[in-house]
């Protein structure tokens, strides 16, 4: 009878050993369809001493991991470009799989300046910019360009959306880039009729990564020129939601150009005779209202300004 017992005790703990508090096989983080940049920790349960094999198509390569006291993580890369990432994981013969959606963050990519000097009073010319480093199909660029023009004069922004910033002598425009760009984008300056207009002119090209390319632009200020202090104000909009806040300004001269405080710079212009600046900066806001944005020359200038919301992707 004794020997019948132990047998029975013996055996109840071995399956109790092989169960124990052990969790079976599963992806607890991140959740199914969660939004991941280029890497994620892959978490979950799973049991101890079986190796676990992580693969997919999602996954920039097959990788393995070991389960610690019936859990397990692993910082994994995805493939490249947005959308769907699959990832598969495997224990013994158990495999479950889950589906995470890669997304670009909202970002300043890179961006390119250009200036060009006066060809003489009232002859029109081309300002010159290139294509920012690294460009990719899907960014956002965003553009603003001051010149030396007089009020019949005009910046020719062919392929672009214009926006509430422009008149004779600037404009702020925007496009979402595509599969071919040009090395240089090439802009019409007209000079005007003045005998002082000429098409001296400076200009900024930002490319932002991971704006909404359905609707990109959610608000822009109104549009002030013909500024005449030294503190350059571009008026505060609402963001209908989070997203990046961009400042447009630009003025003719001085040759010191614009200082700007409390946003990041993406790019600023100065021609080479002291008649053309251009600036862009940026910051990430919440929904609500933005409030102004100041930029300040050292001296008196006609200037413009604008402040625009991107909106990164949902």
């Amino acid at each position: 009878m004794r020997l019948v017992v132990a047998l029975l005790v013996i055996c109840a703990c071995g399956r109790l050993n092989f169960e124990g508090a052990e969790e079976g096989l599963a992806i607890t983080s991140p959740a199914e369809n969660a939004e991941v940049q280029a890497t994620a920790l892959l978490a979950g349960t799973c049991r101890t001493g079986v190796p676990i094999a992580l693969a997919g198509g999602g996954l920039a390569s097959p990788s393995s991991t070991t389960c610690d006291a019936g859990a397990f993580g692993e910082l994994v890369a995805f493939t490249d470009g947005d959308g769907p990432k699959l990832v598969t994981v495997a224990q013994g013969g158990v495999t479950i799989a889950r589906t995470f959606t890669r997304v670009t963050p909202a970002m300043l990519r890179s961006s390119s300046v250009g200036t060009r000097g006066s060809a003489g009073f009232m002859v029109d010319c081309d300002l010159d910019i290139a294509r920012p480093p690294g460009l990719v199909a899907g960014d956002l660029l965003f553009g603003v360009i001051y010149t030396d023009g007089g009020g019949n004069g005009s910046v020719a922004t062919s392929g672009f959306t214009r926006t509430t910033l422009q008149g004779p002598m600037y404009v702020a425009f925007w496009k979402v880039v595509g599969v071919a760009e040009p090395a240089t984008y090439t802009f019409r300056v007209v000079a005007g009729t003045g005998t002082a207009d000429t098409c001296e002119s400076a200009g900024v090209l930002a490319a932002f990564a991971g704006i909404d390319d359905a609707n990109p632009v959610l608000a822009e200020s109104a549009n002030v020129g013909g500024n005449g202090s030294t503190g350059v104000v571009a008026l505060g909009v609402t963001a209908p939601k989070p997203g990046i806040l961009v400042g447009a300004w630009g003025s003719n001269g001085p040759g010191s150009g614009f200082m700007q405080a409390g946003m990041t710079l993406a790019g600023a212009a100065i021609s080479n005779a002291d008649f053309a600046n251009a600036l862009l900066a940026y910051e990430g806001v919440a929904a609500g209202p933005t409030g102004d944005r100041t930029a300040t020359l050292q001296q008196p200038r006609g200037a413009a300004a604008g402040l625009f919301v991107l909106a990164g992707k949902p």
